[in-house]
């Protein structure tokens, strides 16, 4: 996809595991997982995501959910602040 649309230069590609990436602390701006957090160890996936990602930055999840028939956005009235510790479920 990224070469059918000429953004070759501007993505780059890797290797990776969920629970363990392959970055420095505070590496992004933002972190996104589409449809991965289903199949590895959910806490040590969002810890990962947070350690790589910047103060201040954002961290957003996509999960695939079967149980539900339709599309849906939860909204926040608040913004998400940051945690140093994923909380208990």
């Amino acid at each position: 996809m990224a070469r059918r649309e000429s953004l070759e230069g501007a993505i780059e590609f890797r290797d990776g595991n969920a629970g363990s990436l392959p970055f420095a602390d505070n590496s992004f701006d933002v972190a996104v997982s589409v449809t991965v957090i289903e199949e590895v160890d959910a806490d040590g996936m969002l810890a990962e995501m947070v350690r790589v990602t910047k103060p201040g930055g954002g961290v957003a999840v996509i999960a695939r959910a079967i149980d539900m028939p339709f599309l849906m956005n939860l909204g926040s009235e608040s913004p998400i602040t940051a945690s140093t510790s994923i909380p208990d479920h």
